[in-house]
């Protein structure tokens, strides 16, 4: 005799629907601030999209600075010397006494970083984190980092952030598929 039984196959049909119709905002916070921090992350270090050194810049600094980060907002303008015109733009004096690396010459200051944001969103069934840098313009209100991307691309997550998206997605999806939500 042969016996048959579906309710192995109904315990997985169940868990993925659990899966399928959740909603997964919270894996999508987590999305966000690893993008964010993966962001800040390389720009510092000086990494371009794919973890690799970007081309460095050859004319600053001269005679550096030393800058503190004392405020972190979107839009940071500097403090006393370093403050920066319209639409925190540096004029070239003060550009080239800074000491911070390709494309983040105030650091964590800089627009790459503080201009930088993410959202959540869903089209169907999939779920995404996109990103983009916001008010990044030029003395006349023109976006150029699209000009500087064809140098020192910085768009996309780095290995080291997909990795960790990767993690979160793996945990994040057993806690659904064990009956423990998010």
């Amino acid at each position: 005799m042969i016996n048959f039984s579906c309710a192995g196959l109904l315990k997985t049909a169940d868990q993925l629907r659990r899966i399928r119709t959740a909603d997964h905002r919270p894996l999508m916070e987590r999305w966000q601030d690893t993008v964010e921090a993966d962001n800040k992350r390389g720009v510092l270090a000086g990494l371009d999209k794919d973890g690799k050194p970007l081309i460095k810049v050859k004319y600053r600094p001269r005679n550096g600075t030393k800058f503190v980060n004392r405020k972190k907002d979107r839009g940071f303008k500097g403090y006393g010397p370093l403050a920066s015109g319209l639409h925190g733009n540096l004029t070239t004096a003060e550009y080239v006494r800074l000491t911070g690396p390709p494309l983040a010459p105030r650091r964590q200051n800089s627009r790459v970083i503080t201009n930088f944001v993410t959202r959540p969103g869903k089209r169907g069934d999939t779920w995404f984190v996109e990103a983009a840098w916001l008010d990044v313009v030029d003395d006349e209100g023109e976006p150029f980092l699209q000009w500087l991307f064809l140098y020192r691309d910085i768009r996309g997550v780095r290995p080291e952030g997909m990795e960790a998206a990767r993690k979160q997605l793996i945990t994040y999806v057993r806690r659904l598929v064990r009956g423990r939500g998010a």
